[in-house]
C-alpha cells in the first residue's frame, strides 16, 4: 500500500491497534429503520490480499507523505520536535505544524525543516505532550 496516493492510518475498533491503508465509510441502516450510521473502515493488507477494518474514526488522520529525521511516516495528528514542539494539521487545504508552547504560531510544512524532526507521540496516544 506504499503507493496509495492518499494513505490513512486509524485505531482499529476491537483492539486498538493501528491499521494503515485506503479510508473509507459505510452506510450501515440503523435499528430503528429510520436512517443510517456510518461506520469508519481503513482497506489495509492482510497477507496477499486486503481487509476492511473499522476504526475509530476520531483517530483516522492522513499521511503527509514526509518522514521523519528516522524515516518515520508523518501523519495528521503526529506530535513532532524539532525547533519546538508542534502539533501536525490539514487546514485550509495544506499542511501545518502548530506550536504547542504557543498555539497562536503556525507554519506550513514549506517554511519548516521536516526532516530534522521527531515523532515524539499522537494526540490520540500521548495527548500529554500537547499540555507543555
Amino acid at each position: 500500500m506504499d503507493n496509495l496516493r492518499f494513505k490513512f492510518r486509524g485505531k482499529r475498533v476491537d483492539n486498538g491497534v493501528w491499521v494503515y491503508g485506503f479510508y473509507f465509510k459505510e452506510a450501515i441502516e440503523n435499528e430503528d429503520k429510520q436512517g443510517f450510521d456510518y461506520l469508519s473502515f481503513i482497506k489495509a493488507e492482510y497477507g496477499d490480499h486486503y481487509k476492511n477494518y473499522e476504526v475509530i474514526p476520531e483517530t483516522v488522520g492522513q499521511y503527509t507523505g514526509l518522514k521523519d529525521a528516522s524515516g518515520f511516516e508523518i501523519y495528521e495528528g503526529d506530535i513532532l520536535q524539532g525547533d519546538g514542539v508542534f502539533e501536525v494539521i490539514f487546514h485550509d487545504s495544506a499542511w501545518w505544524l502548530f506550536s504547542v508552547l504557543d498555539k497562536t504560531e503556525q507554519w506550513s510544512f514549506a517554511e519548516c525543516n521536516i526532516p530534522k524532526c521527531q515523532i515524539i507521540g499522537n494526540i490520540h496516544e500521548t495527548p500529554e505532550l500537547l499540555e507543555k
